[in-house]
């Protein structure tokens, strides 16, 4: 059975107040219902024309599908957005067996689509979920269209140090303080992110554990040059966790239908620092 993420049990009832806060701030009409896969319960938060070309969000690690906040409403006009918690992070979803290998990310993925009706989906993904995406164009072909993958955890160059030390710092020592001093090294300019987003994200640090074994990795040659989907990838300029354009560079090399675009005042929060040039981008890569 899987572990609890709560640290203690009042940390559930503040948690999920402060994920609900942040999803009423949401300014398109929406539907929030569970389906049923191998590895638990998986909230989907949807939106958009029912029957319209389906688009996947897959949130950053700590985070959850209330993040996509400030993307939804431009995401929705035109596509059937699904935005998922990932099973085993800081969420309303429910694991109930471990999720141990990238073969189990992608079964998760299948039944999520199963479960949702949809035999191939555009699919989003943003820090840990842009790994999680790569993954599911690798593992997956079939059931990916198009691919969009933004400022995605390690995956195409190894993280540094420095990163990984003030990621295991601002989650052992989760003082509002700390936290929000993580927020600031993430960002180019931490003053653009929605503070109600930096609100929910601090009391999931501070109540919640991720109860992941999955973390993001360095692909190798032979997996990204898998990818058959056309893909469309964007790294801040200021990007923390490793060289955005050494990344770029070796996603060109690997990646067989690759768009990138180094997007500027931008840190490893890019959705949430600069979400307008985010849709446009992700917009006019899908309308190809």
């Amino acid at each position: 059975m899987q572990k609890t993420i709560y640290r203690k049990k009042e940390g559930e009832s503040l948690f999920k107040e402060a994920y609900d806060r942040t999803l009423q701030e949401w300014d398109v009409p929406y539907g929030s219902s569970y389906v049923n896969t191998r590895f638990g319960r998986t909230h989907v938060i949807a939106a958009g024309p029912k029957g319209a070309e389906p688009l996947v969000l897959l949130h950053g690690f700590g985070f959850s599908s209330t993040m996509w906040k400030d993307n939804i409403k431009d995401l929705s006009e035109q596509y059937r957005v699904y935005a998922l918690d990932f099973v085993g992070d800081i969420n309303r979803s429910v694991a109930t067996k471990q999720i141990e290998s990238k073969a189990d990310c992608a079964n998760w993925f299948s039944d999520v689509l199963d479960e949702l009706h949809l035999h191939k989906a555009n699919v989003m993904g943003m820090s840990y979920g842009g790994f999680l995406a790569l993954v599911f164009a690798i593992l997956l072909p079939n059931r990916v269209d198009k691919l969009i993958t933004i400022c995605p955890g390690a995956s195409l160059q190894k993280q540094k140090k420095q990163f990984f030390l003030r990621s295991l710092h601002a989650g052992i020592f989760p003082s509002a303080q700390n936290i929000d001093r993580f927020i600031r090294y993430m960002s180019a300019d931490a003053s653009k992110i929605d503070s109600t987003i930096r609100y929910q994200f601090i009391v999931a640090m501070q109540n919640c554990i991720p109860r992941i074994k999955v973390f993001a990795s360095y692909l190798t040659d032979d997996e990204l040059q898998k990818i058959e989907a056309p893909t469309l990838l964007l790294i801040g300029n200021h990007e923390v966790q490793y060289n955005p354009n050494a990344a770029i560079e070796r996603a060109g090399r690997f990646i067989p239908k690759l768009d990138a675009h180094l997007i500027k005042d931008a840190g490893h929060g890019v959705t949430l620092e600069q979400p307008q040039v985010v849709d446009q981008h992700v917009l006019q890569f899908l309308q190809k």
